[in-house]
């Protein structure tokens, strides 16, 4: 889920909808950057007819705002469906996994949630013309990616009250905390990484290209930041452990432990997508306070190498943290200490001099000696040209 990107068309899709909603924005602003990167086809369809009934985000928005809808949040789709119900439809196959679901709120109206329809097939299977090892057939004007097919359901009781003890009683600082110690410092995470850095904004680049907010308004954001950290974290996990030659010295240990690492990643990556929610919904409340500590940098989990790892005498709170070394930088070179030293250089080179000079003048022997010392430095360098 988290690498295919979806997470942030739909984020896309929540924020802009919301200042739609809020008056922020006009009509013509509410396709997002972030969306518009991700989709180039998007399509609502009716869940009991089929019928196409949006073709566009800002028609969606514009449809639902309309209909007195007033707000959008999301949420884990596990939170509110079973899968298996909802591949019962004939007409659509629903996605299996967890992902971030958006869902539209109106006051007396109810409250209904866009979920993803998988297409089978994107385009028609390319037979060949002639011989088939010249791999020519027809063209599809069909594209095979940058699709967004989706429906509206409409949620019960049971299925607000899900969504609204989700919202209830966030506390950033606790939240950060049990991610801190549940995933960023577990046994299993083993990626150096450089540390918590405090974000104002969220990206779809790391080097900062296509911003969420177009206003940086948001100084010093735990969200952005926490959420910044573990997809990160995530992808490189996701990377490492797919190649197998460039996580030493951690393979022998993921390998004899990988029930364990199998249910930390999925337990991670849920987190995640409740993270990705989380942040959507109450990002404005997650200001770092002034004595907030982040994780700090240059730190990285450690293993006994002489015993291997036993997993049932390790534990969240009882990962082990070491600081790498950190040498001590040379003192500057300030104006004084300059001075000072070509001022000892120049006294040491003036006696030298000065002392040659009264040598060659009061003994003979030193003037030879002097000069057969110059011509051989002379003739040497000669030498070496």
């Amino acid at each position: 889920m988290i690498m295919d990107d979806y997470w942030k068309f739909i984020f896309g899709v929540q924020y802009n909808a919301n200042l739609f909603f809020n008056n922020e924005i006009e009509y013509h602003q509410i396709k997002h950057e972030w969306s518009s990167f991700f989709c180039d086809v998007f399509l609502v369809r009716d869940y009991a007819t089929n019928t196409l009934l949006y073709d566009s985000i800002d028609g969606l928005v514009i449809g639902l705002f309309q209909q007195h809808f007033k707000s959008c949040s999301l949420y884990p789709f596990e939170l509110l469906f079973d899968e298996s119900g909802l591949n019962q439809k004939i007409h659509f196959d629903f996605p299996i996994y967890n992902y971030p679901v958006a869902v539209f709120k109106s006051m007396g109206f109810g409250w209904i949630a866009l979920i993803q329809i998988n297409e089978k097939l994107k385009s028609k299977e390319i037979h060949p013309l002639g011989d088939p090892r010249e791999f020519c057939g027809v063209s599809s004007s069909q594209r095979a990616s940058n699709n967004q097919l989706f429906t509206l359901i409409r949620l019960n009781e049971a299925q607000e009250q899900k969504a609204q003890a989700f919202d209830q009683h966030l506390d950033w600082m606790s939240y950060f905390n049990h991610i801190k110690a549940n995933f960023l410092e577990n046994r299993f995470n083993y990626i150096d990484d450089s540390g918590l850095l405090i974000a104002h904004n969220l990206f779809i680049e790391y080097h900062g290209e296509k911003k969420l907010s177009e206003e940086d308004d948001n100084p010093n954001n735990l969200a952005f930041s926490l959420l910044q950290r573990c997809i990160h974290v995530y992808e490189c996990l996701s990377q490492l452990h797919t190649n197998y030659h460039e996580r030493p010295p951690y393979p022998d240990f993921i390998d004899s432990h990988t029930e364990q690492y199998v249910e930390f990643t999925e337990q991670f990556e849920t987190a995640i997508i409740n993270l990705i929610c989380h942040t959507a919904n109450d990002y404005k409340n997650a200001k770092v306070k002034t004595k907030f500590i982040p994780i700090q940098k240059n730190k990285y989990i450690t293993y006994e190498a002489e015993l291997e790892p036993n997993i049932d005498e390790f534990n969240e709170d009882s990962t082990e943290i070491e600081t790498l070394p950190q040498k001590n930088p040379d003192l500057p070179i300030t104006g004084m200490r300059a001075i000072t030293t070509l001022l000892i250089l120049f006294i040491v080179i003036f006696l030298i001099v000065y002392g040659l000079f009264w040598m060659m003048r009061q003994y003979e022997l030193a003037k030879i000696t002097v000069i057969t010392t110059g011509l051989i430095i002379l003739l040497y360098l000669w030498s070496k040209k």
